[in-house]
């Protein structure tokens, strides 16, 4: 978390040559979803046969 803190502060205050497209991929990620990466997910576990058991 400090290190993301830093990484905010950065952003904020300096500019740097760069800057627009880190707060554009920013921006595009936050837009999107997360159950989008739920499918790929599910479609893992169902091949390696980890569905409704108990990892161990």
């Amino acid at each position: 978390m400090f290190i993301a803190m830093l990484g905010g502060y950065v952003l904020a205050r300096f500019s740097f040559k760069g800057k627009r497209q880190v707060m554009f991929g920013f921006l595009v990620t936050q837009m999107i979803p997360m159950f989008i990466g739920m499918a790929p997910l599910y479609m893992m576990m169902s091949k390696m046969h980890i569905l409704n058991s108990y990892f161990r």
